[in-house]
């Protein structure tokens, strides 16, 4: 399964962490991450949404001007 995560905070690289052991993960909006993990950082212009089986926002969600709070804001 391909388990994409828009933005988030410490508890989703808990999660990240655990579900790429048994799912490819990506992510977006993250400085820094376990090294260990099989991740691939995406960028949001570049994503094609129906590639993934699940989608991750965080739980904030998105403001009204379309942007995703993230690590890196």
């Amino acid at each position: 399964m391909k388990i994409l995560f828009l933005g988030g905070d410490k508890r989703y690289k808990y999660m990240m962490k655990s579900l790429s052991k048994e799912h490819l993960v990506f992510y977006v909006g993250f400085n820094t991450l376990d090294e260990n993990l099989y991740l691939q950082e995406k960028h949001l212009e570049t994503l094609n949404l129906s590639n993934y089986d699940v989608i991750l926002f965080p739980i904030s969600g998105i403001t009204d001007n379309m942007e995703i709070k993230t690590e890196n804001r």
